[in-house]
């Protein structure tokens, strides 16, 4: 059990109600610790897709700089290099701003120059993308 509340934690650690929602699905359900989890993610992908819906019909490129990020790319030019290879160019400036919203909704940090998704979760939805 110790080892499975350690698992969980880093998992899922980073926003308190995915957490909330593996306890609640594991209490309720009576799921084990694999299926509770596949649960919680499931439930996490549909939250964020529902969300994020609208901001990837504003620009497809969010989903594209999102994923570079979630695949460890942290600094803004790898970021960038990845964006321009699978949707092709856009000038610095775009790009800058489109980095920066994303940085200001709360998906994505910036710290010493380098862009990182605090959310384990949505590291992990943010791959699939």
């Amino acid at each position: 059990m110790r080892e499975e509340v350690g698992a969980t934690v880093e998992e899922l650690d980073g926003i308190v109600g995915w957490l909330s929602l593996y306890g609640y699905v594991r209490a309720t359900r009576k799921l084990d610790h694999e299926k509770a989890l596949e649960e919680v993610l499931r439930e996490a992908k549909s939250v964020v897709n529902s969300e994020l819906s609208k901001l990837f019909t504003y620009s497809p490129r969010y989903r594209v700089i999102l994923k570079a990020i979630a695949l460890g790319y942290s600094r803004w030019s790898d970021i960038k290099d990845y964006l321009t290879l699978k949707l092709g160019y856009v000038n610095d400036a775009n790009f800058s701003n489109l980095l920066e919203n994303l940085v200001k909704y709360g998906y994505v940090e910036k710290r010493n120059n380098q862009y990182t998704i605090p959310d384990p979760v949505l590291v992990r939805i943010f791959k699939e993308l």
